[in-house]
């Protein structure tokens, strides 16, 4: 009798501690982790372990018992499921939700910024030093560039669209330029492929670099179209295009700010002063609004334009009113040092 009576008491003992267990556990998904007034930043490194996974949330005072997530996580059938990265734990969240996270690999998404009218070198400089990104690219000079990215062999300038691109931390240099290089095509094709008629552009590439100069030229939009027809009335007539930008470009490093006389007869294969035609290559990534503008220009018959001081341009369809117009702007120019030094006294 005694020796059922232990049985049975054991028995309720197993039972009642088991059945204890379950409904911890089952608990355990919908208790809230991250009790911190703000989000928990939690990076989980490659080859990491679940238990060691669960190590780190008992030092971080998340959980008392790390076997509680480990289990939780086996019964979930997801041990082998966790996915590296950095991880934003939102206040309040459960067991349960940050499991998830690091099962769909809900990670911090970093970005890389391509700025419209950059160039290759400016691009590859912000690419270089970002923290975030994985780099085998910094060694690679930019003739070689498109070619170590698996592309055919060619200058790399202007064929990056500008944008901002996100990663996960540790994603490779490349897959940001082939993201960026692959959007540049879809777009230059898109636009090629619905172009206006009659322009002197041969190729697309050709349209890429008209693209370029504009986007060096103005900042505003409505402006773009009025600085292609320029630069394609400029070509039909067989008059150099005379645009400053290319100019710097061709300058290289020598440039220190100021255009001089002697800069704009120096002659380079970008000096459209000194050379007729397109350069031979784009000297910036234009935007879409530029490749849009190159391809659907706005013909009224400007020859010339010159800044206004304001951001904005005066365009010009005969020497004469360009004339006007530059002296206008040197006026302008005076007028406004004049009132900055006076206003410096």
């Amino acid at each position: 009798m005694l020796k059922k009576i232990i049985i049975i008491t054991t028995l309720v003992f197993v039972l009642a501690f088991v059945s204890r267990f379950a409904w911890e556990l089952y608990r355990f998904e919908d208790r809230v982790l991250i009790t911190h007034q703000q989000d928990l930043y939690y990076e989980l490194a490659p080859g990491t372990s679940l238990t060691q996974v669960a190590k780190d949330f008992k030092n971080m005072h998340l959980i008392k018992h790390p076997y509680w997530f480990v289990l939780f996580t086996q019964l979930e059938g997801k041990s082998n499921k966790l996915q590296a990265g950095e991880y934003l734990f939102p206040k309040g969240a459960t067991a349960g939700s940050v499991l998830n996270m690091l099962v769909k690999g809900l990670v911090i998404q970093r970005s890389q910024a391509i700025i419209e009218g950059w160039n290759i070198t400016q691009t590859m400089q912000s690419i270089n030093a970002n923290p975030y990104l994985k780099h085998s690219l910094k060694q690679v000079p930019k003739e070689a560039l498109l070619a170590v990215l698996g592309y055919p062999a060619g200058p790399a300038e202007g064929m990056f669209y500008p944008d901002t691109y996100l990663f996960s931390r540790g994603v490779e240099d490349k897959v940001i330029l082939k993201k960026a290089y692959a959007k540049m095509q879809v777009i230059l094709a898109k636009e090629w492929n619905n172009r206006a008629a009659n322009l002197p552009y041969k190729t697309s590439y050709e349209a890429l670099v008209a693209a370029s100069l504009i986007e060096k030229e103005t900042a505003i939009t409505d402006e773009k179209p009025l600085v292609s027809g320029v630069i394609i009335l400029r070509l039909k007539k067989g008059m150099p295009l005379q645009i400053d930008p290319t100019v710097i470009y061709g300058m290289g490093s020598s440039y220190t700010g100021n255009i001089t006389k002697k800069d704009l007869l120096k002659d380079t294969p970008y000096n459209t002063y000194t050379r007729r035609g397109l350069p031979p290559t784009p000297i910036a990534m234009p935007s879409e609004s530029s490749i849009h503008a190159a391809l659907h220009p706005d013909l009224q018959g400007y020859l010339y334009f010159v800044a206004k001081g304001d951001g904005s341009h005066q365009f010009s369809k005969t020497l004469k009113q360009q004339s006007n117009a530059v002296r206008a702007y040197l006026r302008q120019l005076k007028a406004s040092k004049k009132e900055a030094e006076h206003g410096s006294e």
